[in-house]
């Protein structure tokens, strides 16, 4: 069994990384590959509990399925590749608004071996989960891992795994940032706090709608970190600099 791991990661400005500890992050699955261990005769392929696509109706063609049969192992299961070794605070299923009581007694699962040997537990779920809900779940503590799995304990022929939707919430390893000194935006701010440019950019990246940040350690008497959902209405202000989120490098390390 690995160890858990406080999750880190770096944001570049300019030139120069600055070391980071985030909190909850970006969505890391989206459109990611993703496997299960077999696929109900309906098309229900993995891929669409990573599309982005979160409507619990089942017959819309956005949810999982499994094969009604005897598998070949304990579990049910569902799991998806991360690209790389990644920090994960917690994860966002979404249940079918039908028989959704068939998605009970989980297990989230965290591995950087596909076989999910030596697999850490982010969070087990006792008893189903609301049908048609979407539920928000932190791991008990951030770990890291390349396969996350969805497991549920198989009973009987009957036994079916669906997800319409999974969100595997955690940070990338690296944000790029571009400066532009005595500029400001304006509008469209998300947040306002004072703050380190360190703590600032960290704000950022655990911000799923920030674009970037202006940034004042001059300002008085007022927030000199402000996170912003666009970058429009950019002004003159020579007590701010304007950072910009380039890239999210998801897998560089």
């Amino acid at each position: 069994m690995r160890n858990m791991t406080q999750y880190s990661a770096s944001v570049l400005i300019g030139w120069q990384f600055i070391h980071i500890v985030s909190g909850v992050g970006i969505n890391l699955a989206l459109n990611k590959p993703s496997t299960q261990i077999s696929t109900n005769p309906d098309f229900a392929y993995a891929s669409r509990a990573v599309d982005g696509n979160s409507d619990p109706y089942y017959p819309n063609g956005s949810c999982t399925g499994t094969r009604h049969q005897t598998p070949s192992e304990a579990y049910l299961w569902w799991q998806v590749d991360l690209g790389c070794s990644l920090f994960v605070s917690e994860v966002v299923i979404t249940n079918r608004d039908y028989a959704g009581e068939r998605l009970h007694d989980f297990d989230i699962l965290l591995a950087d071996n596909v076989t999910m040997n030596e697999a850490l537990v982010c969070r087990h779920y006792p008893g189903p989960l609301g049908t048609g809900l979407t539920e928000t779940l932190p791991c008990h503590s951030p770990l890291s891992g390349r396969y996350l799995r969805v497991q549920i304990p198989w009973n009987n022929y009957t036994d079916m795994l669906t997800l319409c939707e999974v969100q595997v919430i955690g940070v990338p390893n690296k944000m790029a940032l571009t400066r532009q000194i005595n500029t400001r935006v304006t509008s469209n701010k998300l947040r306002m706090m004072t703050s380190s440019l360190e703590m600032c950019a960290r704000a950022c990246q655990e911000g799923v709608q920030c674009v970037g940040f202006n940034f004042s350690p001059l300002a008085a008497n007022i927030s000199n970190c402000e996170l912003l959902a666009s970058t429009i209405n950019v002004v003159t202000d020579a007590d701010w600099s304007l950072y910009v989120a380039n890239s999210y490098d998801v897998c560089s390390c």
